[in-house]
């Protein structure tokens, strides 16, 4: 409630929200990677932000790098060791420790504000079980696969779904 222009991703791609033209992404996995392409597409000016050292580094190698050129060319910024510090009114504070960024106005190991009018959260996704829960003890065998379980690659979720099928 005290931030109203920090939202989620999934709202922005399904719609529910607006967002500025400066837009800030905290999350460089596949969620985040593709939401800035998809407001990039409208014309915002994007930045991502990550913890880690490199974008999207839990995808398929060939896609990430054919996604990542593709943010590139249509000018997202691309921040990764990023330590967030907080959000403002105005922007999102973060100290840079160092490593390669495509942002020339930060400086390694520096505290930065980085202005926008909308930070979209794509970071930290969390299991969906409501309907394995809800089917608790209603049916004779349940299991859960993918995202269901925890949020991860579809190579995972494929694997559990063998699993299970076998056991079935």
């Amino acid at each position: 409630d005290e931030h109203p222009h920090v939202v989620n991703a999934v709202d922005v791609l399904l719609g529910k929200v607006e967002v500025g033209q400066r837009v800030i992404i905290i999350g460089g996995e596949r969620v985040g990677l593709e939401t800035a392409e998809y407001l990039a597409d409208k014309g915002k000016q994007v930045t991502v932000t990550r913890r880690g050292q490199f974008m999207g580094d839990k995808m398929n190698p060939d896609a990430r790098l054919i996604l990542v050129d593709r943010l590139k060319e249509k000018g997202v910024r691309l921040l990764t060791n990023a330590l967030y510090m907080g959000v403002t009114q105005r922007g999102l504070n973060l100290h840079v420790r160092g490593g390669v960024t495509s942002m020339a106005e930060i400086a390694a190991d520096a505290m930065k504000n980085i202005p926008a009018d909308t930070i979209v959260i794509a970071a930290g996704a969390k299991p969906n079980n409501e309907l394995a829960q809800s089917l608790e003890g209603k049916v004779p065998e349940l299991h859960s696969v993918g995202d269901c379980v925890e949020p991860r690659r579809l190579l995972e979720a494929i694997h559990e779904g063998w699993r299970a099928a076998m056991q079935i």
